[in-house]
């Protein structure tokens, strides 16, 4: 397998991966969230089936042969990676396919017990993570830890759970009120992320607030 370097270098030639610049990103939720130099295209992303390919099998190698029984995401987007996922891993076992759920779209999850993987695409503040874990605690299954292809989350757990990351720590995120780019009155990105969104709701703020 190749470098993790080279790989971030495709995922830069591709535009997937764009920056240095000023961009605000979700919070998972529709609003503007912390604060980034450096952005994912998900729909590039998306079409680059072969890197989406190699990530899945990054992830596998991360997870180390960890036993889990289901696969659990936080909304239907990051549902076909985690198929892909749960396809990989029973081409290289006896184990069969391994059960997917989103929990935005599946009311329960199985009444049977079991060791649970949670995906998301991209961990940014690990908001939907936390959602994700009260609702498996409603249902007694016991996540085991996060997979993602790129994370923004500065340490090598959330909640206690280890994070398997395809990319790692190349997309580091701050809190709005912290962002250094805000400080240095870069224009913020209105193209990308929810920069249009965060610019309309603090137009009436002082430039001095936010930096523009």
């Amino acid at each position: 397998m190749r470098p993790v370097s080279e790989l971030i270098d495709d995922f830069r030639q591709r535009r997937i991966i764009i920056g240095p610049d000023h961009f605000v990103l979700g919070d998972g939720y529709g609003h503007p969230g912390a604060h980034a130099s450096l952005f994912v295209v998900a729909r590039r992303f998306y079409k680059a089936s072969d890197l989406w390919e190699e990530c899945v099998v990054r992830i596998i190698r991360r997870l180390g042969g960890r036993p889990f029984d289901l696969i659990v995401t936080p909304d239907d987007q990051s549902l076909p990676t985690a198929r892909i996922l749960s396809n990989a891993l029973a081409i290289n076992s006896d184990i069969g396919g391994i059960p997917v759920y989103s929990m935005s779209s599946c009311r329960r999850l199985p009444e049977t017990s079991g060791r649970v993987l949670i995906h998301d695409d991209v961990v940014n503040r690990g908001r939907q993570i936390m959602q994700v874990l009260d609702w498996m605690n409603e249902e007694r299954h016991e996540p085991i830890g996060i997979s993602c292809h790129f994370t923004r989350y500065a340490e090598p757990e959330l909640a206690g759970l280890p994070i398997f990351c395809a990319v790692d720590r190349v997309l580091a995120a701050v809190n709005a009120d912290e962002c250094p780019l805000c400080k240095e009155r870069k224009p913020v990105n209105t193209l990308f992320g929810k920069g249009a969104l965060f610019c309309a709701q603090h137009g009436d703020v002082p430039p001095k607030a936010h930096g523009w």
